[in-house]
């Protein structure tokens, strides 16, 4: 014989169990913010390394400028031809090809750049000969009534570069010949020295 559940009981029940349904879903609820409120792991910002700190600082205070350079420019298939670079300060009545830069080839191409505020004309020019490239980078920027010339010529192997290793195939340097990038390895540090390039005084 079935007995009925009085009213009043149920109720109780059906509470009892909303209350139970209730401090579950709080706890659940509550567990879920504690995950999220865990912090975050720290991400960290690498620091910008500066090239130039380990450089030395050409100055002249003959001419007025300033600019830093590494203590040496070479590897085993390229070397400057000459260390530092250049400065040289003219009037604006001379030629400063002709007076600045001098071996620079009569058909090296001229280009207008503006680098660390500085607007300059560069003329770079190569001249291949003899299984040997010399390549020229002449930087001309005008103030205070003169030429201000940054004057860089590199030597390298010809026949280095583009995956080619020139004379140097079979012996100890045939992946750095292989491997020579002109502009990375060398038109971009140059470009990096001009950034650093500075006129302290007027003359």
């Amino acid at each position: 014989m079935n007995k009925k559940i009085s009213t009043p009981i149920a109720i109780g029940i059906i509470l009892i169990l909303s209350i139970l349904v209730g401090c579950f879903t709080f706890w659940q609820y509550s567990k879920t913010q504690k995950e999220l409120s865990y912090p975050l792991p720290e991400i960290k910002i690498q620091e910008k390394i500066d090239e130039t700190a380990n450089w030395k600082t050409y100055s002249n205070t003959e001419y007025g400028v300033e600019f830093k350079y590494p203590e040496t420019f070479e590897a085993n298939v390229w070397r400057a031809q000459f260390w530092p670079p250049i400065v040289n300060v003219i009037p604006l009545s001379k030629d400063p090809l002709k007076n600045g830069c001098p071996d620079v080839p009569s058909d090296a191409q001229e280009s207008k750049v503006t680098i660390n505020g500085i607007d300059y004309s560069l003329y770079k020019g190569e001249d291949p000969g003899a299984g040997s490239l010399y390549s020229s980078y002449c930087y001309i920027t005008q103030k205070n009534q003169k030429y201000y010339i940054l004057y860089f010529v590199i030597w390298s192997h010809l026949g280095c570069g583009g995956g080619n290793c020139g004379a140097y195939c079979g012996t100890q340097f045939e992946t750095e010949c292989r491997n020579l990038d002109r502009v990375k390895d060398i038109e971009k540090p140059i470009e990096k020295m001009v950034s650093t390039f500075k006129i302290l005084a007027i003359l």
